[in-house]
Order: C-alpha cells, then sequence, then structure tokens
C-alpha cells in the first residue's frame, strides 16, 4: 500500500474538498481519499504508486494548484490482533477478564483464536 499526499492552493471549504476527492476517485484506481482545506492537502492510499502527472492534471483541470506530490509506504495502523511482549493474545489468554470484556475481544478480532505467535 503506498500513501500519497498532494498540497493543494486553492481549496476554501468542504465542497472544493469534495471535488477534489470526487476527481481522485473517478480517475485513479484508489482505496480511499481525504482531503482538507484547512491543511491545504488531500492524501491518498493506494495498492500501487499513482502516476503524479495524472494526478496533477487531473486536479488543476478543476481549478485547483497542485505545490507538491509525495509517496511513501504506508501501513495500515492496528491490527487485527493485540500484541503484548511480541506474543499475539487470545481471547483464551484473558483468564482475569469478564465475559463482557472477551466478547468485546473477539468482535473486534472477528476470533478467538489465535495464529501461530509472532516473534
Amino acid at each position: 500500500m503506498i500513501k500519497t499526499v498532494i498540497r493543494i492552493d486553492g481549496m476554501m471549504c468542504g465542497m472544493c474538498e469534495a471535488h477534489v476527492n470526487n476527481a481522485v476517485r473517478n480517475a485513479m484506481n484508489v482505496k480511499k481519499v481525504a482531503s482538507s482545506h484547512a491543511k491545504g492537502e488531500t492524501e491518498i492510499i493506494s495498492e500501487a504508486r499513482l502516476d503524479e502527472a495524472k494526478l496533477r492534471e487531473v486536479i488543476e483541470k478543476d481549478g485547483y494548484k497542485v505545490l507538491g506530490i509525495s509517496s511513501e509506504p504506508y501501513e495500515k495502523k492496528g491490527s487485527r490482533y493485540l500484541k503484548r511482549n511480541k506474543t499475539t493474545i487470545n481471547a483464551s489468554h484473558m483468564g482475569g477478564i469478564s465475559a463482557f470484556g472477551k466478547a468485546v475481544f473477539i468482535y473486534l478480532c472477528g476470533t478467538s483464536r489465535t495464529p501461530s505467535p509472532t516473534i
């Protein structure tokens, strides 16, 4: 996954953010797009590196000015499993936790089983 941040001049409101987001979504294969007129930037999450020239063209044709584009590898924050001391924790390790706490853990993680321990 790749995170691309585009610095943009000309976004003044939430509607501008929506215009930029829709333009990017319609032109590129992306997982997530979020713009902030206050920060003057758009953040894009995609499977592969995006064509910067095409991004610039798509955004500037709507009247905004692209000031810069940067990309970096992206890893989703958090994990499906809670980790402590380099070992995956599962519901069976939660002897002192209430049934409600176990149920919440199972709901969030989708299982009470553990994959092989991580090292």
